[in-house]
């Protein structure tokens, strides 16, 4: 998986993919002096830098496609797997590296939720943004969850599945939300009735 990087060279990279200018000696020193440790201000060069990574992998996927006349499984399939099992740790010699790259890119999206909605709570964030957002956040944190059961258990944890009964219950209730934001011509005949109560439910809590 290759060597840990200086801080430095992730300004390096940084600079590379236009994301800042070089930066001065000074102003490298004054980076450091406000990060507090080294080990800070690689960290936050590092998570700077998989932002960046990771839109360049969105506008390098999204010109693939556009270049594709016509998308069918057969030309999607290699734009979607192209360098995939690199980005996402599936070139990891070991199924627990490869599950725990997996559980950090997982706590990663659901670190990226929870700003969201917390920006879109302090009123912050866009007018628009979907209420969908909330149970994205409480799938994200199962998930979370799961796949940290899912190291332990691989990784020889001798109780991995203790948190599964907390898993599911906030499954179900995520799954209760969810038909209670559905139209009800969407949803099945035996559903409509139990997501309107869920739904009465809410209102009468916030009111």
């Amino acid at each position: 998986m290759g060597t840990m990087a200086d801080p430095e060279e992730l300004l390096d990279a940084l600079h590379a993919l236009g994301a800042i200018r070089a930066p001065t000696v000074q102003q490298r020193e004054r980076m450091a002096h406000e990060a507090g440790t080294r080990e800070l201000w690689r960290l936050e060069t590092a998570q700077h830098l998989a932002g960046v990574v990771e839109l360049q992998l969105l506008m390098a996927g999204g010109t693939a496609a556009d270049a594709v006349e016509e998308q069918t499984p057969a030309t999607a399939t290699p734009i979607l797997l192209a360098g995939w099992k690199w980005f996402s740790g599936g070139a990891a010699p070991d199924d627990d590296a490869r599950v725990g790259l997996l559980s950090v890119l997982a706590h990663r999206l659901n670190a990226m939720l929870m700003l969201m909605v917390a920006r879109w709570r302090k009123g912050e964030g866009d007018e628009l943004l979907s209420p969908l957002l909330m149970p994205s956040l409480a799938i994200a944190s199962t998930l979370e969850q799961l796949l940290k059961a899912t190291a332990g258990e691989t990784s020889g944890d001798p109780d991995p599945r203790r948190e599964l009964g907390e898993v599911a219950e906030h499954l179900r209730h995520t799954a209760d939300v969810l038909e209670s934001m559905t139209p009800a011509e969407h949803l099945k005949p035996d559903r409509r009735e139990p997501a309107a109560a869920f739904r009465r439910g809410i209102l009468r809590d916030d009111g």
